[in-house]
């Protein structure tokens, strides 16, 4: 298993949507690096579902999409699931 610590930004609000049985909430997150006077910005597709999404709205209050607003920063860890970038698809 890969696991990983992000810390960034929010890029926008979460949004929670049904999938089956359970809710998912999804977001993106920012992670700037910076080289001498270059920058680049690494993007972040994160999803919260299952066992983790219920711990995370217990932590937060039961108001999860409020604390993922964005552009506030975050920090998190999890398991890494990469998938190509295909355009237009």
């Amino acid at each position: 298993m890969q696991t990983i610590t992000i810390a960034g930004r929010i890029g926008r609000d979460a949004e929670t949507r049904r999938a089956g049985d359970d809710s998912v909430t999804g977001f993106t997150v920012a992670v700037d690096q910076r080289n001498g006077r270059d920058k680049t910005t690494n993007w972040w597709r994160v999803s919260l579902w299952g066992i983790r999404r219920r711990i995370a709205c217990w932590r937060f209050s039961r108001e999860l999409e409020r604390n993922l607003a964005a552009r506030r920063a975050a920090r998190m860890n999890g398991q890494v699931y990469v998938r190509p970038y295909l355009r237009g698809k």
